[in-house]
Parts: C-alpha cells; sequence; structure tokens
C-alpha cells in the first residue's frame, strides 16, 4: 500500500502583472494512493513569490485533498519564475513540483530636468527650454494631456500630452517663459499618465526685470571761458535696473560741443555697474551755448535720456598801462590778454 501525490495544478503563471500589486492563485495537493499521504516541507519559494498557506504535516487521506495558495506580490520590473517543492511520503516525490512565473510590468514616467528656473531675464522677452519625457518602465507609457501653466509660462512644440512612450523612448516638449510685468514668478507643470505615481509634476520659476539708466550730473554748466580755451566734463552713466544695459552712441552735441574718452557708447552695462564719457566745451567765437546730451539704451522707460549742457565764450580783452615819455606825452601800450 502507498499513498501518491498529486499537484492540480502543477504549474501556474501569473502573466504580466502591474509592479508592486499583489496576485494569489490556489493550488491544491491530492492523495491518488490507497493509503493516508503526509505532507512534509513546502520550500523553494522567496519574494516576489510567497507561501500563504503551509501545509508541512499535513495528512490527506486515500481520495483527499488539501489547498495551498501562492502570493505573486512583485516590486522589480522583469520576469520571475520558481519552484515550490512539497516533500511527502508520497511514492512519487518528483510530482510535489509546483511551478510559478510571473512578469512584473509598469511604466515609468522621467522629466528631464526635474525643475526649472530661469533666473532673471528681460521683461517682455521670451526664453525657452527644451524638457525631455521619458519611460523607464517595460510597457507604453500613456501620457495625458499636460496641464497647470498660466502665463507667463507656456508650452510650445508639446509632443508630450496625449502622446504614447514606448519603453526607453523620449518625447520633448518646449517651456516658454515670457513675462509682461517685473517681478518674481512660479509655476506647476502636472503631467498625468498610468505611471502608478501619476501625476508627476515639474516645478518652473523665473524673475522678470529691465534696465534702468542713470546719469550724474544730470546737467553740465561750464560757466564762461575766454574764446580759443577749453573746459570738460565726466559724465557717469549707472545702470540702476536689474538685468543689463545696452548703450548705442550719444547724440545731440554740435560745435563748440563734442565728446571724448567716450566708454558709454555701445557698452554693455551690468546692474550696478557704471561707464563715463567727457563732455568738452571749446568756443571759437564769443557768445552763449546751449545743446542737449542724448544717451541712448534700451531701457523701455527712457530710451533717451537728456542732459542739458551750456557755457558762454568771450572776446579776449586788452589791458593797457601807461608810462611818461622823456618828452612829456602820454604812450599807451598794448600789453595782453586777460
Amino acid at each position: 500500500m502507498s499513498s501518491e501525490i498529486l499537484l492540480t495544478p502543477n504549474y501556474f503563471s501569473f502573466g504580466a502583472v502591474a509592479n508592486n500589486s499583489i496576485t494569489d492563485t490556489t493550488a491544491s495537493i491530492s492523495n491518488t494512493g490507497d493509503t493516508d499521504m503526509t505532507v512534509g516541507a513546502m520550500t523553494g519559494l522567496s519574494s516576489p513569490f510567497s507561501l500563504l498557506t503551509d501545509l508541512s504535516g499535513s495528512v490527506v487521506g486515500i481520495g483527499g485533498n488539501v489547498d495551498f495558495s501562492v502570493r505573486y506580490n512583485p516590486t522589480s520590473l522583469g520576469d520571475t519564475n520558481q519552484t515550490l517543492t512539497i516533500d511527502s511520503d508520497a511514492t512519487n516525490p518528483s510530482d510535489g513540483l509546483f511551478g510559478v512565473d510571473g512578469t512584473s510590468t509598469a511604466a515609468y514616467l522621467n522629466v528631464v530636468p526635474s525643475s526649472w528656473s530661469f533666473g532673471l531675464v528681460l521683461n517682455n522677452s521670451t526664453t525657452d527650454k527644451t524638457v525631455e519625457v521619458s519611460n523607464s518602465g517595460n510597457i507604453n507609457l500613456t501620457v495625458g494631456t499636460l496641464s497647470g501653466l498660466t502665463a507667463p509660462y507656456s508650452l510650445v512644440n508639446d509632443n508630450v500630452s496625449d502622446s504614447t512612450i514606448a519603453p526607453d523612448g523620449t518625447n520633448t516638449l518646449v517651456l516658454r517663459y515670457n513675462p509682461t510685468s517685473t517681478g518674481a514668478s512660479s509655476d506647476t507643470l502636472v503631467l498625468t499618465s498610468n505611471d502608478p505615481g501619476s501625476p508627476d509634476s515639474m516645478l518652473v520659476d523665473g524673475t522678470s526685470g529691465e534696465p534702468d539708466i542713470s546719469a550724474s550730473p544730470t546737467s553740465l554748466s561750464f560757466g564762461t571761458i575766454a574764446v580759443g580755451q577749453s573746459s570738460s566734463g565726466i559724465i557717469t552713466v549707472t545702470n540702476i535696473g536689474a538685468t543689463a544695459l545696452t548703450m548705442t552712441p550719444a547724440s545731440g552735441l554740435a560745435t563748440p560741443f563734442s565728446i571724448t574718452n567716450d566708454t558709454i557708447s555701445g557698452a554693455v552695462i551690468s546692474a550696478g555697474d557704471s561707464s563715463t564719457l567727457t563732455v568738452v566745451f571749446a568756443p571759437t567765437v564769443a557768445g552763449g551755448f546751449g545743446n542737449t546730451l542724448l544717451l541712448n539704451s534700451d531701457d523701455p522707460d527712457t530710451p533717451s535720456l537728456s542732459l542739458p549742457v551750456g557755457g558762454s565764450a568771450a572776446s579776449a580783452t586788452p589791458i593797457f598801462s601807461t608810462s611818461r615819455s622823456v618828452a612829456g606825452n602820454m604812450i599807451y601800450d598794448y600789453i595782453g590778454n586777460f
């Protein structure tokens, strides 16, 4: 007399299941022999499989059966197969092998960069950043319509919304920053998909600023000098704004005024920095003179900053001295100018 073991089924495939999910199956141990069968140790399973019902020590009568359960709980992607060995006193121990396999699947959305700061940009300018969205899973990633952004942020060339990204595939979008007022701002791009951790988000921020021109002094008065002489004054231009100030050539002056030592025209002046030029007054005729120096730049509020300049020129004045001649007559001798 002997006992015989029969497993029903003797193999089970969990198939493709979502990663981090739990799936159970049940199988039976039957005794087809003509005497009682004692179940021994049940070994061989390890993560992601586990034995839920350990029947070790159970006695299965003639024609009887008992059920056991196996759980599949994958925590990493890929295929796994194992064998549960069920020892017994049956005469056919090789039939006490229960095979299992399963495939863990998931789509994983990755955003590069995961966040982005546009930093300090010129107000009313446009700055773009390309963003990559990839799938590091082993099944297709299905992405919904991206959302969350409002002005001054927007999406252009959006190849991600409502797309399907294959495993190891990548789609791109362009994130645009187009501020129309100064100051700092931030927003969040929301990405929904079949990633188990959906939704994903991407934080964006930026600061909008403008250049702001300031000049010192705000006017030049050369007073009165003699014809043929010259006088000079230095103008300092400072950028008191938040972004770089781009200067174009200064203009507006005409004879007897001129510009020399000009480090302003064509300069790009960083925030807080300064440049200078020299205005020269060199009259060749007598009279009063006035003019306006125009300091031209990309300051949106003051593209041409006006600085009045003025001065007067006086003719040379003869100076006389007197001396008495031997004859007693008065003689006037021209000595010179001032």
